[in-house]
């Protein structure tokens, strides 16, 4: 009997040792196999590294490629016009060459481009709305029939959107642009540009001149307006009314 217990322990004694380095194996193997995970993980981020890089410097290099082109082509455009510019920041200005590249929202955009015979800014217009939509200082000389008052009335309507939402809910609809004329007449056309191009923004546009009664003025100014265009003679009538405390009658007082 004793012979075969001793076979019998040999043999348990051989399975374990064999189970042991089987268990070890595998360990061996698994952590071989995490290596080759990590190594292969290693690779693959420096690639993506390498790639991303890559493609941020090809983004990089096609903006700079983009602002130079523009910067040319700001120079060409305003050098066809004959359009001399004077100021900080006006060495390579923006300009803009087609309506629908206009900066300004889109219903107005596409009011833009429905306009019988409007295919392109003018000269001062493409010159100008970047400058007045980034809310700088414009001072613009040009003929009369050039499109001037476009050039400074979509940009005013452009920002006013921007903001509408808090002008509308902080309280009475107060003026935020207000534009003078030098005549009755040319009040009214600006007006009727300003109804026009605003109304599809939702911009409420008031017109003030001598020759009508004051106290009807008065009113539709009193009843609230996003733009107000005067003759500068009538606008002292209505900071003057204001003043007194009769801005906002009902009456067809006679004009002076």
């Amino acid at each position: 009997m004793l012979p075969a217990l001793s076979c019998k322990r040999h043999l348990d004694a051989t399975s374990a040792a064999d189970a042991k380095a089987a268990k070890k194996a595998r360990k061996l193997e698994k952590a071989a196999k995490l290596e080759r995970k990590l190594a292969d993980a290693a690779g693959v981020a420096a690639s993506s590294k390498k790639a991303n890089a890559a493609k941020e410097a090809g983004v990089l290099s096609a903006a700079i490629q983009r602002v130079s082109a523009d910067r040319d082509a700001a120079r060409a455009f305003c050098a066809s016009h004959e359009i001399t510019l004077d100021g900080a920041g006006t060495a390579a200005p923006a300009v803009v060459t087609s309506l629908a590249d206009a900066p300004f929202p889109q219903p107005l955009v596409e009011l833009l481009l429905s306009q019988p015979g409007f295919t392109a800014p003018s000269a001062v217009q493409g010159a100008a709305w970047p400058a007045a939509v980034a809310g700088r200082d414009v001072l613009a000389v040009a003929k009369t029939g050039s499109g001037k008052t476009l050039g400074y009335l979509l940009p005013a309507l452009a920002r006013w959107h921007a903001v509408r939402g808090k002008l509308l809910s902080s309280g009475p609809r107060h003026p935020y642009c207000l534009v003078m004329a030098p005549t009755r007449e040319l009040a009214i056309q600006i007006n009727e540009q300003a109804l026009l191009f605003g109304a599809p923004l939702g911009a409420r546009s008031v017109v003030v001149y001598g020759g009508a009664p004051k106290v009807v003025q008065a009113g539709h100014l009193s009843r609230g307006a996003d733009i107000v265009v005067a003759t500068p003679g009538r606008m002292l009538d209505m900071l003057a009314m204001q003043a007194r405390g009769g801005g906002k009658g009902k009456g067809k007082g006679k004009g002076k």
